[in-house]
């Protein structure tokens, strides 16, 4: 027996509508159960003859610490470099730290961050900033003090293109759209249905 032009067009606005439900949500907060690594921060206080460095290590998607990985940071002047130099997690919080060498000047830092072999797994992630050092005055770049329960949204972006996976708000809007255009499409199939089997108003469909 045939399916009813009714049954037809209550099964196709189904489909139609989960599908746009899917699409409207979010995307996965991790890839695969893994921590998506974003360097938040890095300050530098002065400590000595030189640095005292913390940088912030966060998960991308919910914006918490991430303690337990393989952080270093290196660095590169116009008169000198600095070598790929491990950051420690003392207090076992995410803020990663070490005191390096740096002479006062123009540089440009990198912060590496990524699992240990034999550790956690997570996403790698890797930041660069033009930070200028001056003799006695802390300089922090990056998310401020108080950090948001997310990432900035240019970090955001960049975890996007490195993982090729979405950081960004993936709902709202977005998800309005789909639903509307699913349940237009899903309307619209219906009536042409129902016109196929001869419906008219009043008259039952055969």
């Amino acid at each position: 027996m045939r399916p009813s032009s009714g049954r037809l067009a209550v099964a196709l606005a189904a489909v139609v509508t989960l599908a746009g439900l899917s699409a409207s949500e979010p995307a996965a907060a991790h890839s695969g159960n893994k921590a998506q690594l974003f360097v938040a921060s890095v300050e530098f206080e002065p400590a000595g003859g030189g640095w005292m460095v913390l940088a912030e290590i966060r998960d991308a998607d919910s914006g918490q610490l991430e303690p337990g990985y393989d952080v270093s940071l290196a660095g590169r002047s116009t008169a000198s470099s600095l070598p790929p130099t491990p950051l420690t997690d003392p207090e076992s919080d995410g803020v990663y730290q070490a005191e390096v060498p740096l002479p006062d000047g123009q540089w440009s830092v990198t912060v590496e961050a990524k699992p240990f072999a034999t550790g956690k797994e997570a996403l790698p992630a890797t930041r660069t900033w033009d930070v200028a050092l001056r003799a006695g005055a802390p300089i922090r770049v990056g998310q401020q003090a108080a950090a948001p329960s997310a990432p900035e949204p240019d970090a955001a972006s960049e975890a996007a293109a490195d993982q090729g996976a979405g950081g960004g708000d993936s709902g709202g809007g977005g998800a309005g759209v789909v639903i509307a255009a699913a349940a237009a499409v899903a309307v619209a199939a219906g009536f042409v249905l129902l016109r196929r089997r001869g419906f008219r108003p009043g008259n039952p469909t055969r």
